[in-house]
């Protein structure tokens, strides 16, 4: 988080980072699982997170420069996709926060049966009363977090596939595309 403030970008570069963890995982078979929130609900949180780690909090030029940042989700999610070529990425909603059981099968893996039951708590929320963006700043995050919405919901441009409500889910939440429980099933032991 450190990095996304000093750069005022959302995951900068995470196809960097991520690129090299790629030979480590070569001839693996790999889901990738990414969840989002509203960046008007996410850069206040991460703000606070820092702010109790004893980072500074920015000063107004620097939240301007967050608010009308290009960078969005369908970035960060085309520089992961790039980083794995040919894995599936899910990507979640804030909504999966609460249901951590539906979001792990969204990614085939089994429920844990020492898991608390659901709905948990949502930790690292949005602080309250924290209106660190002006109107004008916090209506561009929110026009941002839209644009993405419209980029997931319509496909993620075959990147992804995105998974927004938890709720119409069946019991158990349906997993892994297709695609990704053959490549598991390929995989030499």
């Amino acid at each position: 988080m450190r990095h996304c403030l000093r750069s005022r970008a959302l995951y900068p570069a995470p196809g960097d980072w991520l690129g090299r963890l790629a030979p480590a995982l070569e001839g693996r078979a790999l889901r990738l699982g990414l969840a989002i929130r509203p960046l008007e609900d996410w850069w206040p949180s991460a703000l606070a997170v820092l702010a109790t780690r004893g980072a500074p909090m920015p000063d107004r030029q620097a939240l301007m420069e967050i608010a009308i940042a290009p960078r969005g989700w369908r970035e960060v999610v085309t520089e992961i996709a790039a980083a794995f070529p040919g894995a599936p990425l899910t990507i979640w909603s804030e909504a999966f926060a609460a249901r951590p059981a539906a979001a792990a099968a969204l990614l085939g893996v089994a429920e844990d049966p020492d898991a608390p039951a659901e709905p948990a708590p949502v930790h690292n929320a949005r602080p309250e009363g924290a209106a660190l963006f002006t109107e004008d700043e916090a209506g561009a995050l929110a026009e941002q977090t839209e644009t993405d919405l419209a980029w997931l919901r319509a496909g993620a441009g075959g990147l992804g596939r995105f998974v927004e409500d938890p709720d119409p889910c069946p019991d158990p939440c349906p997993g892994p595309p297709e695609s990704a429980i053959t490549d598991l099933e390929e995989e030499p032991q």
